[in-house]
């Protein structure tokens, strides 16, 4: 998983879209083994559930890991619904992406 949201203040656990895509690189030898069914981050990816906002904006790397490797899942908070007919769950590619702010029951059958 990601932790963070986009840099607006750089307290702790904010990131720039660099500093976000070195955590992935530091990992992506995982991603080339092992394929992940399910991420879960704190922010969302970028265009997908996030505002316009800098505190609430999504990641672009997270797109370009959806485009790349598919996970089954993706699992985000962060960004908070202004009422309740907002979409919280799409699909991009084979990826479903979920806003889970607040909190959200999910079944997943393994």
């Amino acid at each position: 998983g990601f932790d963070g949201s986009m840099a607006y203040s750089f307290a702790k656990h904010q990131y720039t879209e660099l500093e976000m895509t070195k955590k992935f690189i530091k990992n992506i030898i995982w991603f080339l083994i092992r394929k992940p069914d399910i991420i879960l981050s704190h922010s969302p990816p970028f265009k997908l559930h996030d505002a316009e906002d800098l505190p609430h904006r999504g990641f672009k790397v997270f797109v370009f890991i959806i485009n790349h490797f598919s996970p089954k899942i993706w699992i985000h908070g962060h960004t908070h619904l202004r009422n309740h007919m907002e979409i919280q769950e799409s699909v991009v590619k084979n990826t479903k992406v979920i806003n889970t702010y607040g909190y959200k029951v999910i079944d997943i059958e393994i």
